[in-house]
This record gives structure tokens, sequence and C-alpha cells, in this order.
């Protein structure tokens, strides 16, 4: 996504909104992540761009959900 062209769709500026608010760049790795409580959000974009999420809990927060996605070069 290093393009504005490359928003062809309702869900590609979807995907960028989260991500600019809730998500963050992989430090070990090409990538981004996205944690939320809201797991119907998390699987929503897990189903959408064919990956899997994972949840996590410390046991005195809510359950939070994590979705990865890779992206070559990013940490370039």
């Amino acid at each position: 996504m290093s393009s504005l062209g490359m928003l062809t769709s309702p869900f590609d500026a979807y995907l960028v909104g989260l991500l600019l608010t809730d998500g963050y760049v992989l430090s070990d790795r090409d990538g981004v992540a996205l944690d939320m409580t809201d797991e119907d959000v998390i699987k929503f974009l897990a189903d959408t761009i064919g990956t899997t999420y994972k949840a996590y809990s410390d046991g005195i927060h809510k359950t939070k959900y994590r979705v990865t996605i890779n992206v070559p070069g990013i940490t370039e």
C-alpha cells in the first residue's frame, strides 16, 4: 500500500483507516498488525483477506484479537 492509487474499493479504504487508527508496523518482520477487542471486525478482516487471527488475554483486561498482514518491504 505504498500509493493511494492502490485504493480500488471501499474495503481498501476501510482497511487503511483501521490501520491508521489502530494498527502498527511489525518491527521483527515485514508486515502490519491490528489489535482490537471487537472480534467481529477482526474476523471480517481476516475472512476478507484470506488469513487467520488470534485471540489473547492477560486475564485482567478484555480479550484482544489480532490479525497480521504481510507487506514485503514495509520496514525498508
